[in-house]
């Protein structure tokens, strides 16, 4: 069942178009090769950094080393929101690190912020931030995660005016934090899929099928709803129901 309802596949948007919270840039990697590295939307490109990356016929693995990057164009910024179709790896990047779905911690580590993943006997998701100069990890741990899985999974900073939320989202549960201080951006920094060269614990490989970026938007938790509701649609047009999303 999707969390909303899809009465005809044959009409649903390739891409994230909803005229109350636009998305900036989606890619899906369904295309066999890099041609998933150009955005559906308006053609933003991916760049591939560090170790080779895998093109499955619907996915891309980004290896388990440092580095091994998709970095989109857009630099990092206080408020961003990002959506993602991965696969639940088996394990990576040491309890309560995780391996990053999502960061902006590619360059200068004195700022921006990190969106990780868990799949071992405790399942986790963690984010790690600069806040007012320190450090500041979140943790989250929802049930029913099952390694090997493709799972949805959103992640919202919001860090404008006096907002101070991270929202971390999966299979319709989300969970919000408060920092307790004003977001260290790093403007030098581009949004991007996989490990940075600076994240100190080895990650591991993880496979990717979808990609929705939304700067300066703070997802609500309805709308995050809806994108995977969608997300779950359109990948479910795959030849023969190759992938399911939880």
């Amino acid at each position: 069942m999707y969390p909303v309802a899809i009465t005809n596949l044959a009409q649903l948007k390739e891409f994230e178009n909803d005229p109350a919270y636009p998305c900036t840039e989606h890619w899906i990697f369904d295309k066999g090769g890099s041609a998933g590295l150009t955005g559906l939307k308006g053609g933003g490109l991916l760049t591939d950094a560090g170790s080779a990356k895998t093109w499955n016929p619907y996915t891309v693995t980004i290896p388990g080393t440092l580095g091994a990057r998709l970095n989109t164009s857009y630099a990092d910024r206080t408020t961003w929101s990002a959506c993602i179709v991965a696969k639940v790896p088996a394990t990576g990047g040491g309890s309560g690190v995780g391996t990053p779905l999502v960061s902006t911690r590619e360059g200068t580590t004195t700022g921006g912020v990190n969106f990780a993943i868990q799949g071992s006997t405790t399942i986790d998701m963690t984010s790690r931030a600069i806040i007012s100069g320190a450090s500041i990890q979140q943790s989250a741990n929802p049930a029913n995660f099952v390694v090997n899985d493709f799972r949805f999974f959103a992640f919202v900073i919001d860090h404008t005016g006096a907002n101070r939320l991270r929202r971390m989202s999966t299979g319709g549960v989300h969970f919000d934090y408060t920092d307790s201080a004003a977001f260290t951006v790093a403007p030098a920094n581009k949004i991007g899929l996989g490990p940075t060269a600076n994240d100190s614990n080895t990650p591991a490989a993880i496979e990717f099928c979808e990609f929705i970026l939304f700067n300066d938007i703070a997802l609500t938790t309805a709308q995050i709803d809806e994108i995977r509701g969608r997300s779950q649609a359109r990948i479910a047009r795959h030849p023969a129901g190759t992938i399911t999303v939880v």
